[in-house]
């Protein structure tokens, strides 16, 4: 319908502390401020029928003599993410021989009807990560709701409580940097469509590391925000479509 966001109505009583009201001022402002930067444009209505799908075609050849299977997938995403997560998820070939581990920026509450509306769409296990797990080949994590997702020196998950990253918690660039420090080369990030620039001096961190870097593509985004500030700042190697970053991804994991 055109909505760029959402924020639900407060819920005020009487024992709010002063805390309490300076942290719904600080989200509300922060969503304003981020708004006030997303170019709108409008997309024509389409007649029914089949789902328009959208391919950059421009895929580069996976060089098998200088790519390895990743260890670890990252992704980070915000608005028109679910559907971009969706189109990748099952385009994929599976099984996977590596985790795949997300931040997705969505309002509070919303989370667990996100995991399960991905899982039951792609018949794969979709799980919220928790402290202490290692995780695990062929599953598809999401960072908790207001907890920033890292890795310790076990490469195991941890959470952290400090302050929001240009205005998000759990924050893309916490996840890619910490992948980036614990798996090194081993690590392909990619970064969905979605306001602001969370995920971009992560997705540098990872490419810096010598790991695979990916940022959709202008044409396929609901909005251009993340995707363009990684690009930038030179920290995409591909710039792709859903169904191109899958094909992709398909492509790696059989390279030997």
């Amino acid at each position: 319908a055109g909505a760029l966001d959402v924020i639900a109505k407060p819920r005020l009583h009487l024992n709010d502390t002063p805390q309490t009201l300076s942290k719904l001022k600080s989200e509300l402002t922060s969503k304003i401020r981020i708004l006030s930067g997303v170019y709108v444009f409008r997309r024509r209505s389409m007649a029914p029928g089949p789902e328009l799908k959208v391919s950059s075609t421009h895929v580069l050849p996976v060089p098998t003599d200088s790519m390895q299977v990743p260890e670890i997938v990252v992704i980070g995403a915000s608005t028109g993410g679910p559907q971009a997560l969706k189109a990748i998820f099952t385009a994929l070939q599976w099984p996977l021989p590596f985790p795949i581990v997300c931040v997705q920026h969505i309002a509070e509450g919303f989370h667990e009807g996100l995991l399960r509306w991905l899982g039951d769409e792609i018949g794969r296990p979709v799980e919220i990560a928790k402290a202490g797990q290692q995780p695990r080949a062929g599953v598809i994590y999401f960072a908790p709701e207001n907890h920033h997702l890292a890795f310790d020196s076990y490469r195991s998950f941890i959470f952290s409580d400090s302050p929001p990253l240009a205005g998000s918690r759990p924050a893309s660039d916490v996840l890619f940097n910490s992948a980036a420090a614990r798996f090194g080369r081993g690590v392909l990030g990619i970064v969905l469509s979605g306001m602001g620039c969370d995920g971009a001096s992560g997705l540098k961190q990872i490419a810096d590391a010598g790991g695979m870097t990916v940022a959709q593509d202008e044409a396929s985004c609901v909005v251009y925000g993340m995707p363009r500030a990684a690009i930038e700042i030179g920290a995409a190697r591909y710039q792709l479509a859903p169904a191109d970053i899958a094909q992709l991804i398909n492509q790696i994991k059989v390279t030997t």
